[in-house]
Order: structure tokens, then C-alpha cells, then sequence
């Protein structure tokens, strides 16, 4: 009889083991991998819950708090990133990437404020750059397909030390990159045709300052009101997918200062 019970709950647990739905119910929400210093990657069916209580028992478990790469890709749960939800670990790369229903973001970084590098947020739902304290920041990518992302000078200016900064669906308010005293490129793909860019839009205080390159989809026509270009150094470029005839006052501040301008079909200026 006893070898019985124990055959029987062999089996259950075997099967218990080898059945799909039991494996995914035992996913973990997020999980470390690598060896040194490890990244930190979040499943595609983990709340926010989940990931919160994970990332602050890491914190406090283990006594490591420098990673490389926090992960959560293809999520379709997770709405609303809040304030400080990476606790007090220290990353120096941030992926948030295909979490179609992500629309809001808080300064969500906790420690990594002064560890991140690189930060990548594609294919998700936001229509604002997030104000994010981020002073080590060097790279940024915001690529989304289907909504307008707006820049904000709000937004960038706790991120100050960006260096490279791409773009897909953007739109530029007044002075959006003016604070960014490193930039040395910024790149906007498929940009909004509707209306012209506003004066101040690319205005710009980086001596590094070397391209602007804007890419526009199929209405983009390269309409800008007057005062849109402004503090491009010597030696640095403006590439314009199109542009609907060349006005002289409109790229005067480019012009003056040695800048060029690039547009395809057209010799460069």
C-alpha cells in the first residue's frame, strides 16, 4: 500500500512537471541571467505588481545592486511604469520595448538615475518623451510606428548629458533640445507632415553638434515657420529629406555660422 502512495504521487508530480500549462504557471515574472554583471529580464505576462515585488527582494537579497541590462519586452499588462520602480539597483541599459499598452511613464529609474547610459523605450504607446532624471544618459531611443511621440524641454532637461538621440513620430516644441550641451546627433524618422515646425523647434546650444537628419513620412513636406533653425556650429550638418523651396531667411542662422544643408535631388548648401 505505501509503495502504491508513493508510485501515485511519483506520477503526479511528474506529470505535474511535463504538463504546459504547469510549466508557464511556474514562469517566474522576472528573471537574472548572465555571469558578472548580470541583466535583468521581465516575462511578457508579468504585472506590475510582479515586477515591483521582484526588483525590491533583488535589491535587498542578494546584496548586489550593479547590473547591465534591465529588460521587459513584448508585455501587453504593463500600463504605467511608476516612479522609482527599479528600487535600488543600478542599471546602465534600459529596455522597454513592444509593450503596446504602456501609455505612461514616471521617472521609474531609482538608482539607475545615475547609472544609466542607454535607454531604448520602441514600439510602445507613449505620446510624451518621459521626464526622466537621468544625468548619465548618453543615448536615447524613442522609435513608435503608429502614435506621435511629443518632445517636451521639460522632459530632456533632466537628461542633459545625451549625446545621440533617435526618434520615430516625433514632434519638437520650442527649445525642446536647447539644454542638451553634448548632443552631437539627432536623428527623426517618419516625421509628422500635417503642419510646419514651429520656430525654435531645432534651436541648439552644443558646440559637439555635428547632425540633424529628419526624415519625414509621405506628407512630409519640410514646411517650418520662420526662427525654426538656430545655433548650429561650423562644421555641422542639417539633412532634410525634403524641402519645398529654399528661403534664405529661414536657414540664414544655419548659413552664417558655416553649417550645412543637405536635402536629396538637391546640391548641398
Amino acid at each position: 500500500m505505501q509503495l502504491r502512495y508513493l508510485l501515485l504521487c511519483s506520477a503526479v508530480v511528474l506529470m505535474g512537471c511535463c504538463h504546459p500549462a504547469a510549466a508557464a504557471a511556474q514562469e517566474p515574472p522576472c528573471y537574472v541571467t548572465g555571469e558578472g554583471v548580470s541583466d535583468v529580464t521581465c516575462s511578457a505576462s508579468a504585472s506590475l505588481q510582479e515586477i515591483g515585488d521582484f526588483l525590491k527582494q533583488l535589491s535587498s537579497s542578494n546584496g548586489v545592486t550593479e547590473y547591465n541590462k534591465f529588460g521587459l519586452y513584448d508585455n501587453l499588462v504593463v500600463q504605467h511604469l511608476p516612479a522609482g520602480l527599479l528600487a535600488d539597483l543600478r542599471f546602465s541599459v534600459v529596455e522597454v520595448m513592444s509593450c503596446s499598452n504602456l501609455t505612461k511613464v514616471d521617472d521609474f529609474l531609482g538608482a539607475s538615475s545615475a547609472s544609466l547610459r542607454n535607454l531604448s523605450m520602441n514600439g510602445n504607446s507613449l505620446t510624451e518623451i518621459p521626464q526622466l532624471n537621468a544625468p548619465a544618459l548618453q543615448n536615447l531611443r524613442i522609435f513608435q510606428s503608429d502614435i506621435t511621440v511629443v518632445v517636451r524641454r521639460s522632459a530632456l532637461q533632466g537628461m542633459p548629458n545625451i549625446e545621440e538621440i533617435k526618434l520615430e513620430r516625433a514632434s519638437a516644441t520650442p527649445l525642446a533640445f536647447y539644454d542638451l550641451k553634448l548632443l552631437k546627433n539627432l536623428y527623426v524618422y517618419a516625421v509628422d507632415g500635417g503642419s510646419p515646425f514651429p520656430a525654435g523647434s531645432f534651436h541648439f546650444d552644443s558646440p559637439a553638434l555635428s547632425v540633424v537628419f529628419l526624415a519625414g513620412g509621405y506628407d512630409f513636406k519640410g514646411e517650418a515657420e520662420p526662427g525654426t533653425y538656430d545655433g548650429f556650429p561650423s562644421g555641422s550638418r542639417l539633412w532634410i529629406q525634403k524641402t519645398p523651396k529654399f528661403y534664405a531667411d529661414l536657414y540664414f542662422n544655419l548659413l552664417s555660422r558655416g553649417a550645412r544643408i543637405e536635402s536629396p535631388g538637391e546640391s548641398a548648401r
